[in-house]
């Protein structure tokens, strides 16, 4: 993702003119941690627990770029930590919150809660992003609703690749599921199936 970069490199050439200098070095600390995940991956997945430290080394970079402009929570149990999920996955559904959810006239908050559940039909991983966004729009709530993800070139390549990456993992097209959050904002769950386990995850039950 070279804009990635660029914005990056735009982001201390700027701090350099704000004389940030403990700033400029915690950017670059956190860029670089950034670079060696994205690039030192030596399998298709990863435990959840590395995955939200990328996360957050993500949403810290984002805070320096965006002063006062992002904020968030990051909750996961133990034992969900563990589980493995293929990479970049969760890392995606964050981006894509940043990306569409992002009002420089608010501050941006999400919600990345990770725990066990289990229903009828499901024993395994929950992983919920929430966003205080404008939320999804009718159309695509109703097209995923059908069973629908608008193709990539709609521009939701993420969601659609991500439905796929389930369908050959899992053998299932019913684990990732939107919705919007009331009153403003957009909920985006991600269920992995996982070892059973006697109990639904006290982190979700106020959702």
């Amino acid at each position: 993702k070279p804009h990635f970069y660029l914005n990056a490199i735009t982001t201390v050439y700027n701090m350099t003119y704000q004389n940030r200098q403990e700033d400029i070095r915690s950017f670059l600390q956190a860029l670089a941690r950034y670079v060696r995940y994205m690039m030192n991956i030596q399998s298709s997945s990863v435990a959840i627990s590395e995955e939200l430290l990328h996360i957050e080394n993500y949403l810290n970079m984002q805070e320096l770029r965006f002063p006062n402009s992002v904020t968030f929570t990051i909750r996961c149990s133990k034992e969900a930590g563990r589980v493995e999920i293929p990479f970049l996955m969760l890392f995606t559904l964050v981006e894509n919150a940043f990306k569409h959810a992002l009002d420089l006239y608010k501050p941006l908050h999400l919600d990345i809660l990770c725990g066990f559940w289990r229903e009828e039909g499901f024993s395994g991983c929950r992983l919920t992003v929430e966003d205080n966004g404008p939320g999804f729009s009718a159309e695509l709530l109703e097209q995923y609703s059908q069973g629908k993800i608008p193709a990539p070139e709609k521009g939701h390549i993420g969601f659609h690749n991500i439905l796929e990456q389930l369908k050959l993992a899992f053998g299932r097209d019913d684990l990732l599921r939107l919705s919007n959050v009331p009153p403003h904002g957009a909920r985006v769950e991600l269920w992995i199936p996982a070892e059973e386990r006697p109990f639904a995850d006290p982190l979700f039950s106020n959702l």
